[in-house]
């Protein structure tokens, strides 16, 4: 009697699923229908999506173009980069470890990574594993700190200590990259292996997502791949593939529907039928941490929270947890509603694109069986407001002129968590190199300028530079992160300038009347100057042949040259500039 009923439910289900299917196939149709209109209506090129219901994918395809060029289509086996989705896979990375007895959610990060720093020392001191993938550590987006640098996830780690935080640790909800890529160097200190390698090993592997890979240029070796487009208004243009090894574990892997959906399945079911982590685990990761919004101006969403690597809210009523994903010529969407068995994956080759969220709103409704809300009307009408504002007007204080020649405010400006800015005189103009980036520096008034970017659209800063009192030009402002302060770039000596060959210039004997100044260079490099009865002082080099005491603020030393030849030496102190000539 047990065999036959078990023999019964069996049956049952089977039936139930065929007809979930056959009545979802009938909607196929207005899907096709329906994203060909959005690709139309806001430029897009090309996508994939997935569906899927309880543990079987129900729907897959691909729409527009993978190469718009070549109009070659887009499949469900079509490749994509897909962005922060990414964050869902690091933070299941930590919940693996921790399930394994060698993390604690919130022991504080000190414990297993000793060197750790941040700015704030009460941050530094309390934060947890839980406060890096909840975004709620204090820290501001910081985001021009790693695009388009060369810096290694080292590196950015050993930085994090320059940052700036805005708020307090735990009291406000601010989207956070590198706490991401903190919590993957997590996992390479913990587990001695590599960020990529433990999401291969324990996740990807498992669930057989072996399209799914951590490099453009892996995926680029693939048959099927999209390349990235932006619409500048009335074309595609195509984009240049991004590679961000460093900020890993923030979003660099690189995937297709069929892969996402194993991914959206194993979410969904919380892990049954794998060995990878456990439902309790991931009911943790899907579970509100941190509130990220007010109630939403829009009746259907309520206030949205964030769990590990998913934001949460109710949709309609409905549980739904989602996480977008976009980086250079690609946009993403994943999005579940559990309690209704069903999630739905979106992936694009289109720049910053709405049209995934679109996409996963229409369909999730149609699964729901409610009438599709209408928001391609409402992303197009804040679309076409957000572009109407876009070009402010400067303020602008008419009839100034720069303070200084404008070859006095080249050189090289450092902050030690951003890096370097590089400002040269080409073409009788002013240019900002900032990583990659390229700005033209327009005279706004005094000493501000507008730095017009050549590489980023509609990124135009006003940039201010600083005298020291002797009237030096010593610091450039730029406001690279709109949520804090200024970042400050002060101006250190180009790299010739400390080179040991330059500096042995300077080295001898130097007079002023009966007072004699030796000058000599150390093997760690510095310049010391040493005046009977005082001990010597280090001098470093700022511009050519200008220096600072290392440990005196205010005091400088400014070396005379005549014929490629150094003559003298002014030591300029607050009470006075004393010269003394070189003895030949």
């Amino acid at each position: 009697m047990r065999i036959f009923k078990n023999l019964l439910l069996l049956l049952i289900l089977i039936f139930f699923l065929n007809s979930y299917q056959k009545d979802f196939s009938q909607q196929s149709e207005r899907i096709d229908i329906f994203i060909d209109s959005i690709l139309k209506v806001h430029n897009g090129v090309g996508l994939s999506i997935g569906i899927v219901y309880k543990d079987s994918l129900i729907y897959a395809k691909g729409y527009g173009f993978s190469n718009y060029e070549e109009k070659r289509k887009v499949t469900e086996k079509t490749l994509f980069a897909i962005g922060s989705c990414t964050k869902s896979f690091t933070a299941t990375a930590v919940s693996i470890l921790v399930q394994d007895g060698k993390l604690e959610f919130d022991k504080p990060l000190k414990e297993y990574l000793p060197d750790f720093q941040l700015y704030d020392d009460v941050s530094e001191k309390i934060a947890t594993p839980t406060d890096i993938l909840t975004h709620r550590i204090g820290l501001p987006r910081h985001d021009f700190m790693w695009y388009g640098s060369q810096f290694s996830r080292e590196e950015i780690y050993r930085r994090l200590k320059y940052l700036k935080p805005n708020c307090s640790i735990r009291t406000k909800f601010q989207y956070q990259n590198h706490m991401y890529l903190l919590a993957g160097y997590l996992v390479e200190k913990v587990s001695n292996i590599s960020w990529e390698n433990f999401v291969s090993e324990k996740i990807l592997k498992p669930l057989h997502m072996d399209n799914t890979n951590f490099s453009t240029e892996v995926m680029r070796e693939s048959d099927d791949y999209a390349l990235p487009y932006n619409f500048d208004g009335e074309k595609f243009v195509r984009m240049d593939f991004r590679e961000f090894p460093a900020m890993g574990p923030a979003g660099t892997i690189n995937s297709n529907v069929l892969d996402m959906s194993k991914w959206i399945i194993f979410i969904l079911n919380k892990g049954k039928g794998t060995n990878i982590l456990s439902s309790d685990y991931i009911e943790n990761m899907i579970t509100p941490k941190m509130i990220v919004s007010e109630k939403s101006s829009y009746p259907e969403r309520s206030f949205r929270t964030y769990g590990m690597g998913w934001f949460i809210e109710y949709y309609r009523g409905r549980y739904h947890i989602f996480h977008g994903g976009n980086i250079d010529g690609f946009s993403a969407q994943m999005g579940i509603f559990p309690e209704d068995s069903f999630g739905v994956v979106i992936l694009s080759n289109s720049n910053s694109s709405s049209i995934p969220f679109i996409v996963e709103m229409y369909v999730s409704e149609l699964m729901l069986g409610l009438e599709p809300t209408p928001w391609s009307d409402r992303v197009k009408e804040t679309e076409n407001v957000r572009s109407k504002n876009v070009k402010t007007h400067d303020v602008q204080k008419k009839g100034t002129k720069p303070q200084h020649r404008l070859k006095e405010y080249t050189g090289l400006y450092e902050d030690k968590g951003y890096g370097r800015v590089l400002i040269e005189y080409k073409k009788n103009k002013l240019l900002l190199n900032f990583n990659e980036f390229t700005f033209d520096l327009k005279h706004l008034h005094y000493d501000v300028f507008k730095a017009v970017s050549k590489n980023i659209e509609d990124m135009d800063l006003i940039v201010s530079f600083e005298s020291d009192k002797n009237g030096r030009i010593s610091k450039v402002l730029i406001p690279l992160e709109p949520s804090g302060d200024d970042i400050i770039f002060e101006k250190v000596p180009e790299d010739e300038f400390s080179s040991l060959d330059y500096l042995k210039n300077f080295e001898g004997e130097y007079v002023l009347q009966n007072d004699t100044l030796e000058i000599n260079l150390t093997k760690d490099g510095y310049l010391t100057l040493f005046l009977k009865g005082q001990k010597p002082m280090k001098i470093v080099p700022v511009e050519k042949n200008y220096f600072e005491f290392k440990d005196l603020k205010g005091f400088f030393v400014k070396f005379g040259e005549k014929n490629g030849k150094i003559i003298n030496v002014d030591i300029i102190q607050p009470n006075g500039t004393f010269k003394f000539k070189k003895v030949e």
